[in-house]
């Protein structure tokens, strides 16, 4: 690579032509070197190395509660918390809120069983302190299922139909 910077007649030396070598491999290495640093920055691009830093740093013990430490800025509105819960966990979620009776509710679906706990902390912190909260697991109904046939549903598990991971 750095050879073609240099002029054709001290292309065709040996020796110029192995220490370009020798640096093209050095230069490599740096590049890679500074590649992973700048993705080891980003959590959402970091390899496992990169993620055993951020869990020392914060003192957690999963990628998500890493998410959520880096994300801990409280949340005052509605859509700001939507789009923090959205960020964290992606579409499997959502949330609504009951002004009358002072109530905060969060519909999980299955595939998010594993992150409950997190979910009711991460809101609550992030709620106002008179806001009751109520974080509901929601299933695959019988009415999700009209559209599908027996045999359609033969193919999928039981576990995946409650979760709803087919539709």
């Amino acid at each position: 690579m750095l050879i073609k910077h240099l002029p054709l007649f001290m292309r065709e030396i040996k020796e110029i032509s192995a220490i370009m070598q020798a640096e093209d491999n050095e230069l490599n290495a740096v590049s890679e070197a500074v590649r992973d640093s700048l993705d080891r920055s980003f959590i959402m691009f970091t390899d496992s190395q990169g993620l055993e830093c951020w869990k020392r740093l914060f003192g957690v013990s999963t990628r998500e509660a890493v998410c959520e430490k880096l994300s801990d800025k409280l949340s005052y509105t509605y859509n700001s918390l939507k789009s923090t819960l959205a960020m964290l966990y992606g579409n499997g979620l959502s949330v609504e809120t009951d002004y009358a009776n002072y109530t905060v509710r969060v519909f999980l679906q299955m595939k998010l069983e594993n992150s409950f706990a997190s979910i009711q902390r991460l809101v609550r912190e992030r709620i106002p302190a008179n806001m009751k909260l109520e974080v509901i697991m929601v299933f695959t109904k019988h009415r999700d299922l009209k559209s599908f046939t027996h045999g359609g549903l033969r193919n999928y598990t039981h576990l995946q139909i409650k979760r709803g991971d087919f539709i």
